[in-house]
């Protein structure tokens, strides 16, 4: 038995941030487990969008203090990972959801947000072969943007073997024993570790994870899909880059180089482990895309790939300590916000295991929130 300060559970982007994070603080006697291969599963088919458009302070304090660490990354990690600050638009077309939209721009300007309610004309300028017939409303941060969730896992993960921390690939956890001395035991597929403290960052499997610790946690895993063109000649010749566009429908859109990547939200979809592409899916997709941009008539989509949202009931994730069972501390249910969110995450969560003075208040998010049905925040910017 391999004897440890801490275990995370999950090697996506939310571990290896976690893991580094201890590291940097001093708290190397760490191990990260992960399953399959690190950053494999949903951080490495993630869209890689980054934003700063919720509509809850503690989401929006959450993605400043991200892409304040986004702009310092390479230096922090000794690589060069390419930020493409190209902005979020989301866009409206009933009086709803302008409503909605004035309430939510005032609170993200309330904390700093770089965001504008933009007219039509300015976002033809942003995006000529949008179709605004039917618009009524629009934001745009050009703060916003997307990069490569592996590359940033990956850098992560180097740093903190650097400092000392260890990573378990291909080790998947089979069970988890509290001991009388307070400590767990943790079984997995290859060794067996001793530590006071679990961090369960398993993202769409991180309920299963709880029920290993006999804890029932409100997290489900759902599929979503991505799809991405060929080289899109229109925007390859112009040396266009579009920037990501949130539709009413629930489509959203971006350049990915000189191709066009574009996903959708089926919410009828249940709750599953499914992982499998569904080319019929496809058609719901393309047909509102091409009504708000009829120049992806001429798209030709050559790939697609699915994976999975960890989904709470309020669609913020669960961060913190777990009351009914000391040492265990989650760090799941994004909700589609994991890797936006994972360098503030990190931050959060060494600073709570460390006893570090905090950066940012991660205590609206407990599992506790929970117990006070109907009081919690819900986040209604879900894409």
């Amino acid at each position: 038995m391999k004897t440890v300060d801490v275990v995370i559970i999950g090697g996506g982007i939310i571990g290896a941030s976690i893991l580094y994070h201890l590291a940097k603080r001093g708290c190397k006697n760490t191990v990260l487990l992960e399953k399959n291969l690190l950053a494999s599963e949903s951080t490495g088919k993630s869209a890689g969008g980054f934003r700063q458009q919720f509509s809850t302070a503690v989401n929006i304090l959450m993605s400043k203090l991200s892409i304040e660490q986004f702009r310092t990354f390479n230096e922090e990690m000794n690589q060069e990972t390419v930020f493409h600050h190209k902005g979020y638009i989301f866009l409206a077309n009933t009086e709803a959801q302008l409503k909605q939209m004035k309430i939510n721009i005032e609170l993200q300007k309330s904390l700093g947000v770089n965001v504008d309610l933009i007219s039509n004309d300015r976002l033809l300028e942003l995006v000529p072969s949008i179709n605004v017939s039917d618009i009524i409303g629009a934001t745009y941060c050009p703060d916003d943007g997307y990069t490569d969730p592996y590359e940033i896992a990956q850098g992560y993960a180097r740093e903190a073997r650097r400092l000392g921390a260890q990573i378990k690939e291909q080790t998947e956890v089979l069970e988890i024993n509290k001991n009388k001395d307070k400590t767990f035991e943790i079984i997995t597929n290859k060794e067996t570790y001793s530590t006071p403290m679990i961090v369960n960052a398993a993202g769409p499997w991180a309920g299963l994870i709880g029920q290993l610790a006999g804890l029932e946690l409100p997290i489900l895993p759902y599929r979503r899909q991505i799809f991405v063109s060929g080289s899109f000649k229109p925007f390859k010749e112009q040396h266009y880059a579009m920037p990501m566009v949130v539709d009413p429908s629930a489509v959203y859109m971006r350049s990915e180089g000189d191709c066009i990547l574009m996903g959708y939200t089926d919410k009828d979809e249940p709750t599953s482990f499914n992982q499998n592409v569904d080319w019929d899916f496809l058609e719901k997709m393309v047909v509102p895309a091409m009504e708000r941009i009829p120049i992806f008539e001429e798209l030709e989509i050559n790939t697609g790939w699915a994976g999975l949202y960890d989904t709470t009931p309020d669609h913020h994730a669960i961060l913190g300590k777990v009351p009914e069972l000391e040492g265990f501390i989650m760090a799941a249910g994004f909700s589609g916000h994991g890797f936006m969110h994972s360098p503030a995450v990190g931050i959060g969560i060494a600073e709570l295991i460390t006893g570090s003075k905090s950066t940012i208040d991660i205590s609206p998010l407990t599992i506790e929130r929970f117990a006070n049905a109907g009081k919690g925040l819900v986040e209604g910017a879900v894409i």
